[in-house]
């Protein structure tokens, strides 16, 4: 990048301070906005403004060169693409660090005419906060992989996340206005009918990315927090062998 004025140079040191914060201090997009007195948007755009003028350069090296040796066994024992371990010693940042590591993964993977299906939860609400803000991307859907957990106490919203994520990289947001769980098949029947339901449910579907998270099934899970689930019936479930929860299955 040649640097033609005083303008220039000042705006590069910006975008490098940014950049290093973000990309070698492993701060968050909220950590860094914090640290420079910004607003968390503003940083998004400024990392976005890093890539797109050459400062950062996002390469994807040969895994049998760059992953752990942990990583390349969970790798080849689940068959999977791509592992990646986020180290940390605080478990109260620890889903704050891993939405960090997700929303980095996302953006070297998304592209045009990408379909995302989002799932919900403090460590997707992490990644949606630190998706960096992309306006090459077209033809992006965002759809809603849950229903509402209408008795959570978790200050997360489903809704907020899908429309964070849309906003991000320019898509669409699809919302499921339904709850995760209800009384009756007649009364879900009836919800799958509504069109804003079923054209979520659509794009679902066609979903080529998803996004959700694995929670440890104990009486603490959110089955638990948000009513759903009595500790009876937890403690039964756990009896017949559960050992976590997927979008409340």
């Amino acid at each position: 990048m040649r640097i033609s004025n005083p303008n220039d140079y000042e705006k590069t040191k910006l975008l490098v301070a940014v950049a290093s914060l973000y990309y070698e201090n492993n701060l968050s997009q909220g950590e860094v906005a914090k640290k420079l007195g910004f607003s968390r948007p503003y940083v998004s755009k400024l990392l976005a403004e890093a890539q797109n003028t050459g400062i950062v350069k996002i390469t994807i090296n040969d895994l049998t060169q760059s992953e752990s040796r942990i990583e390349r066994e969970i790798r080849q024992r689940f068959e999977l693409r791509r592992a990646i371990i986020v180290p940390g010693a605080k478990v109260d940042n620890i889903q704050s660090r891993v939405g960090v590591a997700a929303a980095r993964y996302l953006d070297s993977i998304v592209k045009s005419g990408d379909t995302l299906a989002i799932g919900s939860g403090t460590t997707i609400y992490n990644c949606a906060e630190n998706v960096i803000e992309r306006d090459d991307l077209e033809k992006i859907s965002v759809a809603q992989l849950n229903g509402f957990l209408t008795e959570s106490k978790q200050n997360v919203y489903e809704a907020e996340i899908v429309k964070k994520f849309a906003g991000a990289l320019g898509g669409v947001p699809y919302i499921l206005p339904m709850p995760v769980l209800v009384s009756d098949l007649t009364i879900k029947d009836h919800m799958m009918r509504e069109q804003t339901i079923s054209e979520a449910m659509q794009k679902l579907r066609e979903a080529n990315i998803a996004l959700f998270t694995v929670g440890i099934f104990s009486t603490s899970i959110v089955l638990k927090r948000s009513r759903l689930f009595d500790r009876k019936r937890i403690e039964a479930m756990a009896s017949k062998g559960a050992v976590g929860d997927i979008l409340v299955h």
